[in-house]
């Protein structure tokens, strides 16, 4: 699997304080030649990251699903809500 990321936001979790949250897309290379796009999440200060894996084959939709997140500033523990959501439109 390799990573590349796509931008960073800094966001104020009040009494936490401001915290930087690097969005990152995955690639991962399929036997056929495809390949399978996720997308992952990481506070950068404390290093907690969520990943989720082969999310789609389009980069496209994963390019799009990373925007959305940027948009809102999902952190790590909200990525796999806003995926289930996602995936079930």
């Amino acid at each position: 699997m390799t990573t590349t990321e796509i931008c960073r936001k800094t966001i104020d979790l009040g009494r936490v304080g401001q915290r930087t949250l690097q969005y990152f897309l995955t690639v991962e290379n399929r036997s056929d030649g495809g390949s399978e796009y996720g997308a992952g999440i990481r506070i950068i200060e404390t290093g907690e990251e969520s990943v989720i894996r082969s999310l789609t084959t389009i980069r496209s939709a994963a390019s799009d699903f990373l925007d959305l997140l940027a948009t809102n500033f999902v952190t790590p523990t909200s990525l796999m809500d806003v995926a289930e959501d996602w995936l079930g439109q």
